[in-house]
């Protein structure tokens, strides 16, 4: 029998191409079950021969492939490859299937006794040809990290991938299919894809499955992407060698393995120009049900080698020596370029970010939504104490206060990948500030709500617009620019990326952290928008407003605006700190401390004294308490000549309060109020009229060596109202002493002359027992020993003191007793409400007297100060013989006007509560000889 004549053209059916006749397109997928059907038939062309063995086998591109034939008991032996012919004369090869192969130019071959037949034939026009078997999938068996850094390998323009990436051809049960030979010529392609159709690496509801694409030109070599030459699998293997990828980076990626033969389409078009050469993803297929499913990687990150930061519309690259050293809270930064430039107001108008490659190239293909978030942050040394180093390694007192921030750097170990520095907070209400730890406010392109911090990478380049620092001063900032943070809305901000290819900061801290450029200084001082001087400085003299052509002092009528010379003031000058809201200026009125170190300046303003500063020596001084600055007790005023003078010149260490701003209870306010300034000049006898103070704080936070004028940019300024310093009243003329009765005498004088500087017009006049020198008619001398007469009590003299210094005053003392028995102890209560302020050395003289209480002389027990207020003294000196009670002031206190002070002498002091028949207020004074056996037989009397 012959082929022709005995074997029908057969069917092949299986799950994709039921019932399809063989042809030249014709594909059948690896492990897919077929079905071979023949019918016998006899030279009549009837079926025939019920019982027949018919036997079926298979080769490829000529040679036997047998062996990858199975029946449907998974059996490749040809003996379990024979079936029968049934009655029909049909011989059917059920659920076979092909294994552990793939390609091309297969055949089989049925055959009975000696007559065989080739399917498919030359009938079905294919011959030489064969029909084709594709895998079912392609898998990348090499692993992948999860992060790869542009420039960490031996390109500086790459993130290498692994040298040797293989992906094999698998049936549908992962088996590698080594049957898949060079002569199949099957081709893989590589793709580089992303979510976001190519434009947004970070983000996508499909990011778990990449699923965009980009162009083909990321990722190298070409070849890879080729389909004319791209990688051909050998053993069922496709080997990538050298694959890197280059101008990318970004948070989601992985590779799309492709057969190209058998690609199907993504229904994705390629993101960019278009290729030159044809991909799989774009290629025509003629059997759309017949194509392999492609094989990814893991997903993975690509990280920039670093990133560096630009100001500007026109981006202008900062360089180590051009990055801000101070920015204006609130600051109104404009697209002028004199206004958008570093130190100017506040933050530039423009600031981007770029991401680069080791080289410092941009990485233009990078691409993302929402992924670059912007923060404010806060050294935490940026409060050093007095001398402390600065960020020239210096100490404060070399002109600018720019904290060193040791060990600032990115730290990955850290909870918020910083150490050293912290994330700024909301240092008083205002917009959506509302608590002490809010953070989003801080930095802001909108005052009164979080705006601005978040923006997307186009072409490699992230760009911020009208950010500026909000609710937050002083020194120790940055701004800390994070890419692809894990959650952008928490205070502790983290990237995925490497935390030291994730961040960047501003000033630059180089490479090692993120950056491009090692700035000479690696933090900037947050100047206020404003100050606002809450107290002139004045207290006594004339009253600068009410005169009849007014000067402009504390801007009130009726209260006085001019200080002693070389006396400390009596209203002591303070400050507030003021920025710019939405709604006009606010105030810092909270307690929370988050804002930074920032010290303030005073000095006198020379303009307004010219070259008497010089000749009238006039210096403005601290006494003990608190300085002109940080680091300076005093400030001598030089003369202005043009408009780089200085202010003053500095000398003398610091008072024990450091001159900073701070929260001040008894404003409510953050700002400064100084204890004890005075103006010092060349005599006593010297004064001045129409003086100023400026005060000052910015990028030179302890000496202003440089004139600040008001439009001064890196500095934020505030004057004083006008005030006199005057000096001691004019002597008395025609002083007098005239007859007063038999024993008596009256003072008589005439008044000085009161004039601006010497207003003072009120004498104290004191009387004491002189000696007399010569003859009676000759003049009294001062007495210059102890009176003669201890019996009449004469305290020591005051005379020629002046206020400050002990001249004395008289202040309302309130006392009360308990208990009240008439010649029994009694602890006595104080209350002192003074009118002016009471300073250390002050001592209180109190005559218990006048209300008759008495303590006998020789009192030897303890006697311990009690109350609130018991520490502000030394201890109790009390005169017996005169009944007169004396409080010192302790060194290191000091009680201002209008402050309760209450103190309690217990009984232990054994002061006695006077009875109807022994009280000092009876007038009978026993002098010396007053002792408590004395005291008791008077009383007996």
């Amino acid at each position: 029998l012959t082929a022709t004549a005995h074997l029908a053209e057969p069917t092949f059916t299986g799950t994709a191409q039921q019932y399809e006749a063989f042809g030249a397109d014709f594909v059948h997928e690896v492990f897919e079950p077929f079905n071979v059907t023949v019918l016998l038939k006899d030279s009549n062309g009837a079926a025939c021969c019920e019982g027949t063995k018919v036997f079926i086998s298979m080769t490829k591109a000529g040679a036997d492939a047998s062996s990858d034939l199975y029946n449907s008991d998974s059996s490749n032996a040809n003996a379990d490859k024979i079936v029968l012919a049934d009655s029909s004369g049909v011989a059917t090869f059920q659920n076979y299937t092909i294994r552990n192969t793939a390609g091309k130019f297969y055949y089989f071959t049925v055959s009975v006794a000696d007559a065989t037949m080739t399917i498919p034939s030359t009938a079905a026009g294919v011959a030489n040809v064969g029909f084709t078997v594709r895998p079912s999938k392609l898998t990348q068996t090499t692993a992948f990290v999860s992060e790869y850094v542009v420039g960490a390998g031996s390109d500086n323009a790459a993130a290498e991938l692994p040298s040797s990436i293989l992906v094999e051809a698998q049936d549908r049960y992962g088996t590698l299919l080594p049957g898949l030979v060079t002569a199949d010529d099957f081709h893989c392609e590589a793709m580089l894809m992303t979510t976001g159709n190519g434009l947004d690496s970070s983000t996508g509801a499909n990011f778990l499955a990449v699923h965009a694409m980009l162009t083909t030109t990321d990722l190298t070599p070409s070849t890879i992407q080729n389909a004319a030459t791209n990688i051909i699998f050998n053993l069922g293997v496709a080997t990538f060698s050298s694959v890197k990828i280059v101008k990318q980076a970004g948070r989601y990626f992985n590779i799309k393995y492709t057969l190209t033969e058998h690609a199907g389409s993504t229904g994705v078009a390629i993101t960019g120009p278009a290729p030159s050469f044809t991909t799989s993803d774009n290629a025509a297929v003629t059997s759309p049900t017949s194509y392999t499913t492609v094989g990814t990687s893991s997903t993975f990150i690509v990280s920039p080698s670093k990133m560096k930061v630009s100001w500007g519309s026109t981006p202008t690259d900062y360089t180590s020596t051009s990055f801000p050293v101070v920015a204006r809270l609130d600051g109104y930064a404009s697209t002028a370029p004199s206004a958008d430039a570093p130190n100017v107001d506040g933050l530039p108008s423009i600031l981007t970010v770029t991401l680069l490659d080791a080289d410092g190239a941009t990485l233009t293909s990078a691409a993302c939504t929402s992924c670059f978030v912007a923060r404010l942050v806060k050294c935490d040394d940026s409060t050093p104490t007095n001398g402390t180093l600065n960020g020239d390694g210096v100490t404060v007192g070399d002109g600018h206060l720019l904290p060193a921030c040791v060990g600032q750097a990115v730290d990955a170990a850290e909870n918020d990948q910083m150490a050293g520095m912290s994330q700024a907070r909301c240092a008083t209400t205002g917009g959506e500030c509302a608590s002490y730890n809010d953070f989003a406010q801080t930095l802001s392109s909108s005052s009164d709500t979080a705006n601005g911090t978040t923006t997307a990478v186009v072409a490699g380049v992230a760009s911020y617009t009208g950010l500026q620092a909000r609710y937050t001063f002083g020194s120790g900032f940055l701004l800390r620019f994070v890419l692809n943070p894990s959650d952008a809305a928490v205070e502790n901000l983290t990237t995925v990326h490497t935390a030291t290819n994730g961040n960047v900061f501003l000033p630059d801290l180089g490479t090692a952290n993120g950056g491009s450029v090692m700035a000479q200084y690696n933090s900037f001082v947050i100047r206020p928008f404003a100050l606002e001087v809450a107290q002139h400085p004045g207290g006594d003299g004339v009253d600068l407003d009410g005169l009849s052509t007014p000067v402009v002092a504390d801007g009130t009528v009726d209260t006085p605006d001019g200080v002693g010379a070389n006396q400390p003031f009596r209203v002591q000058p303070a400050i507030v700190v003021k920025g710019m809201g939405a709604s006009g200026e606010y105030y810092f009125t909270t307690t929370w401390n988050n804002h930074g170190h920032l010290p303030v300046t005073a000095a006198i303003r020379s303009d307004t004294c010219g070259s008497d500063c010089v000749s009238k020596t006039l210096q403005l001084a601290g006494t003990t308490l608190t300085g002109v600055s940080l680091t300076s007790l005093t400030a001598a005023s030089v003369v202005e000549t043009g408009s780089n003078d200085a202010l003053a010149t500095y000398s003398g260490s610091g008072g024990t309060n450091d001159v900073e701003i701070r929260y001040h209870s008894v404003m409510s306010k953050v700002g400064f109020v100084w204890e004890d300034l005075k103006l010092l000049s060349k005599s006593e006898e010297t004064g001045f009229e129409s003086l100023k103070l400026r005060f000052v704080c910015g990028y030179d936070t302890n000496h202003h060596q440089a004139w600040v004028s008001e439009n001064q940019t890196t500095y934020t300024a505030v004057d004083s109202g006008y005030f006199d310093v005057f000096t001691p009243p004019l002597a008395p003329l025609n002083v007098r002493s005239v007859a007063y009765g038999e024993l008596g005498f009256r003072i008589e004088f005439d008044a000085a002359e009161i004039v601006r500087l010497k207003p003072l017009s009120g004498f104290v006049v004191e009387i004491d027992f002189c000696e007399k020198s010569g003859a009676e008619s000759g003049s009294c001398a001062i007495q210059t020993s102890t009176p003669a007469w201890p019996q009449i009590g004469v305290p020591v003299r005051r005379l020629y003191s002046d206020f400050f210094s002990g001249g004395g005053r008289i202040e309302e003392v309130e006392l009360s007793y308990f208990p009240t028995t008439p010649g029994g102890v009694t602890a006595i209560n104080i209350t002192i409400v003074p009118k002016e302020h009471i300073y250390n050395g002050d001592t209180i003289q109190i005559g218990l007297n006048y209300p008759g209480l008495w303590r006998a002389v020789d009192y030897s027990g303890t006697c311990t100060i009690e109350g609130p207020f018991s520490s502000f003294f030394t201890g109790v000196v009390f005169d017996s013989v005169n009944s007169v009670l004396f409080l010192t002031m302790v060194d290191n206190k000091r009680i201002p006007r209008g402050q309760p002070v209450s103190i309690r002498l217990p009984t232990e002091c054994e002061f006695v509560y006077p009875s109807a028949d022994l009280s000092f207020s009876k007038g009978l004074f026993l002098g010396a000889n007053q002792t408590q056996t004395n005291l008791a037989d008077y009383q007996s009397s």
